[in-house]
């Protein structure tokens, strides 16, 4: 057996396993080498991304906090309102009633409304072919609606007249839906209300006013 031969072979084949080791140790180092760098990298990129989602996060609640606050302040101020609308609602309810009331009795005798919060008409009460009969403002008839439109009108002729204040009611062609027995009662009402306030009507036919106690002037050239 030649000795140098294998001599050649042990060392060349030291040096092939110790290169292979060599790479091998090179491409550990590398692949450690790279991971620590994406690991390094993708760490920071997170770290910033959760850096700007915990700004975004502050600002938001800020915001929220900030809307809160601007929103139980306007409940606070709408529940002001509403309880400050509410009693000058009620101190004006009663008065209103009242002359309300007055007109209604020479207008329908025994009948009653009712003042919704908002002082606008609400239920009316009174005697009719069957028997009491209720029902809301919208429900009546045209002309019916007509003469309690004027009638609320008086009534807060009467509470301005009460505050102090100068009082004028000017009435064009009213009541031109209503028949001739409920104008015969609307005379009444605006020949009392006459008493309080000064009262001018229009009208295209003077022949059904001749009879409400002034006389008609014409404004004809």
């Amino acid at each position: 057996m030649n000795l140098s031969l294998l001599r050649q072979d042990v060392a060349r084949l030291a040096s092939s396993a110790q290169q292979l080791e060599d790479a091998h140790e090179k491409r550990r180092t590398d692949i450690t080498r790279l991971e620590v760098e994406l690991e390094t990298k993708g760490a920071l990129g997170l770290e910033e991304q959760r850096a700007e989602r915990e700004r975004e996060l502050e600002q938001a609640s800020r915001r929220t906090d900030e809307l809160s606050r601007r929103a139980a302040a306007l409940d606070h101020l709408l529940g002001l309102l509403r309880d400050k609308r509410s009693a000058l609602a009620r101190r004006l309810r009663a008065p209103l009633q009242k002359h309300l009331d007055r007109y209604l009795q020479i207008l329908f005798p025994g009948a009653r409304i009712e003042v919704a919060e908002d002082l606008s008409p609400g239920v009316i009460t009174r005697t009719g072919p069957r028997g009491t009969e209720s029902g809301d403002f919208e429900e009546l008839s045209v002309g019916a609606r007509e003469q309690m439109g004027i009638i609320a009108r008086l009534a807060y002729a009467d509470l301005l007249q009460e505050a102090g204040r100068p009082t004028l009611l000017i009435l064009d062609d009213a009541l031109v839906h209503t028949d001739e027995d409920r104008l015969g009662q609307m005379k009444r009402v605006l020949y009392d209300a006459a008493a309080r306030h000064q009262v001018l009507i229009f009208t295209s036919h003077p022949a059904a006013w001749r009879d409400l106690g002034v006389p008609v002037r014409s404004l004809a050239a």
